[in-house]
């Protein structure tokens, strides 16, 4: 099983309370339909900036991401299916869907509990986990 991120493209704010409880209804069905598909549930994005190659610096992104989530799945297809039904696409949004690999991991130690069951659940192992120990994310 692969991660998988999400990467969200346009949608909207709910411009009433009434509308924002049903949006965060909505997602949180989402994400309840998911289970342990949902290795990070992500959050919306707001302010950027884009570091060019030469070091300079703009304000704005050079995508147009509003948000982000990781989730887990068999394959591409898998993950593409997952994601048919988010929200975001209903309010005029589009979702890239991109296959990400661990190759190397670097963590402070993982004290707490969410921490340590989220990087089990996605597979990765810290390198130089700060006990001495060291072993490959592969």
């Amino acid at each position: 099983m692969a991660n998988y991120l999400l990467v969200f493209d346009g949608g909207g704010m709910a411009e009433t309370e009434d509308a924002q409880r049903q949006s965060i209804a909505d997602w949180t069905s989402r994400y309840d339909r998911m289970g342990a598909a949902v290795v990070d549930g992500g959050n919306p994005i707001s302010q950027s900036r884009t570091i060019a190659s030469d070091g300079s610096v703009s304000e704005g992104g050079a995508n147009l991401a509003t948000g982000y989530a990781i989730i887990a799945a068999d394959s591409l297809d898998a993950a593409t299916e997952l994601t048919k039904d988010c929200p975001l696409l209903g309010d005029g949004g589009s979702i890239e869907v991109a296959e990400t690999f661990a190759v190397m991991w670097r963590s402070a130690p993982c004290r707490d509990r969410s921490t340590r069951l989220r990087t089990r659940r996605a597979g990765l192992t810290p390198i130089g986990r700060g006990d001495g120990a060291s072993s490959a994310a592969i």
